[in-house]
């Protein structure tokens, strides 16, 4: 990196991140202390977004020796950013306070001491009503504060998604809360909240993305602990997605959940029964192939049996179908589809578009073929 300037308020703050992660108040203090001092020589640039997040990195790391001291800092700091006169400015730095504030070691003490959570969390509310009012791209703008609230606030969150001006940014609102909630839900197992913002995801491919994402963390989070009650809460959401082969994803993971919850509650062959009947639903040969070999490697670790069973299925089906490789097939397409380009701009013979078609023969998928 360039080491000849001098360190600007961004360089500081990158700095600070690494506070919270210090383990000793020493070497914290320390940090901390190097830091203030640039932040002297540097003088009062105006309060922007990395002003705010270097402060409050620095009051976390001074709250537990110097709780007094830090109250006060915070709420000079909340009187600072409610005079600013740009809206943007003001949601951008009433969302990062908030966030800060929700990750304070003692956060119990703060909230009984000084009740900012809650007064930011109105002040963050009328700024987004403002800003609402002026942009008609809400998700956008609206997207650092839901990932603040998400933390802080779920319910809040909801309510503001509910106010974007149009579905799709509702929808990418809803999975942007998911992604944001869901390791502090994992930790406290309660799939409610989780379910009810999926569930209002109205566009297929950005509910498809989000569920099999949770069922994913969920999955990976099982494999390392056991997490109890989780099963119950998320055991139809793999019904919400429509596309087969997403589906036949989603029910496995959620198959491989409730193994890992309570084995001996499954019925082996009703579940592999109902993987293979969504599998035969999968349109095009590849697609068919890539997700049954997919379904074999994940049985390999917790369902040897299964797993033996969809490689031979797979093997077989690719054997039968004669599916050319993936790079064959996708140097299949390129030809054809220069082919095509080339056939709209010159007169061709019969026999020439014979060879044509019998290209288009070998493209198996037909979703593939109409494009």
């Amino acid at each position: 990196g360039e080491i000849s300037r001098a360190p600007r308020l961004q360089d500081l703050r990158e700095i600070a991140e690494l506070l919270p992660h210090l383990k000793s108040t020493h070497d914290r203090g320390v940090l901390t202390r190097k830091i203030e001092v640039q932040i002297t020589l540097l003088g009062h640039q105006g309060t922007s977004e990395d002003y705010i997040r270097l402060l409050l990195l620095i009051y976390r790391a001074r709250f537990e020796p110097e709780p007094t001291e830090v109250e006060l800092s915070l709420i000079h700091l909340f009187v600072e950013i409610d005079s600013l006169n740009e809206v943007s400015i003001k949601v951008t730095c009433w969302t990062w306070m908030l966030f800060h504030l929700s990750k304070f070691e003692d956060l119990e003490r703060l909230v009984k001491d000084v009740p900012l959570i809650s007064d930011v969390t109105d002040k963050l509310s009328v700024a987004i009503d403002k800003l609402l009012d002026e942009t008609a791209n809400h998700f956008d703008v609206t997207r650092p504060a839901i990932a603040a609230l998400a933390r802080t606030n779920i319910n809040e969150a909801v309510r503001l998604i509910e106010r974007l001006n149009t579905e799709n940014a509702r929808d990418k609102g809803y999975s942007e809360l998911v992604r944001n909630i869901q390791s502090s839900i994992l930790d406290n197992p309660n799939m409610d909240i989780l379910v009810r913002c999926l569930t209002r995801i109205k566009d297929d491919a950005i509910r498809s993305t989000a569920i099999l994402s949770l069922l994913a963390s969920i999955l990976r989070k099982m494999r390392k602990e056991k997490l109890p009650n989780v099963y119950s809460g998320i055991s139809e959401l793999w019904t919400h997605i429509r596309v087969a082969s997403g589906r036949l994803q989603a029910l496995h993971m959620t198959s491989e959940i409730a193994l890992a919850e309570s084995p001996s509650s499954i019925d082996l062959d009703a579940m592999s029964a109902e993987h293979v009947a969504l599998w035969h639903q999968i349109l095009g040969d590849l697609a068919k192939i890539e997700i049954g070999y997919w379904v074999a490697s994940e049985f390999a670790s917790s369902q040897p049996l299964l797993a033996r069973d969809w490689l031979s299925r797979t093997i077989e089906y690719a054997r039968t179908v004669n599916a050319a490789s993936e790079s064959i097939s996708s140097a299949l397409i390129s030809t054809l589809s220069l082919a095509s380009r080339v056939i709209s701009y010159l007169d061709v013979h019969d026999e020439e578009f014979s060879r044509i078609r019998a290209l288009f023969k070998e493209v198996r998928d037909p979703e593939v073929q109409l494009q």
